[in-house]
């Protein structure tokens, strides 16, 4: 059963002083090469942060005891509209699935021209967390919504 991410993932207890947060998303990434990557480890969610807020950025607390991070970027983009699409199956108790694809902006709808970098950073709380890009079929089945497969990425565990 597939249900929307935010459902399928537990909140978490943030470190004192900071502020919680269960997902973080945008359009401007330093990141411009399109990547999707599970974070396990406060070393890599580091290194990860700072290449994609820039290295004076404070880093988001993650408490990696009990949660990894899924982080998806699309790449460079030509105007603004294109968002990351994230949906979690957590019918497996071991194991939580998210596939990832790419909402882009209707072509008769407004969107400024300039480059854009979307990501998304979502907080899952699970022991194993697998990362599958939307198929192409899947994309058909959901077009009317604006939702497609993104170009191919490599999804990689980082930690």
């Amino acid at each position: 059963m597939k249900i929307p991410l935010i459902l399928a993932l537990l909140a978490s207890a943030a470190l004192a002083g900071e502020t919680p947060w269960q997902k973080l998303a945008g359009d401007t990434s330093r990141i411009a090469a399109p990547r999707a990557v599970v974070v396990s480890n406060p070393g890599a969610w580091e290194s990860l942060w700072r290449e994609h807020a820039g290295p004076d950025a404070p880093v988001p607390a993650v408490d990696f005891a009990q949660e990894k991070v899924v982080a998806v970027f699309l790449g460079r983009r030509d105007r603004t509209g294109y968002k990351v699409v994230l949906e979690a199956d957590a019918s497996n108790p071991s194991e939580v699935v998210v596939t990832y694809g790419e909402k882009t902006p209707s072509a008769a709808g407004f969107g400024a021209t300039m480059v854009t970098a979307p990501f998304v950073f979502q907080k899952v709380t699970a022991r194993q967390v697998r990362l599958e890009a939307k198929s192409a079929a899947s994309a058909r089945r959901t077009s009317a919504a604006g939702a497609s497969a993104p170009a191919p990425v490599a999804a990689a565990e980082l930690g």
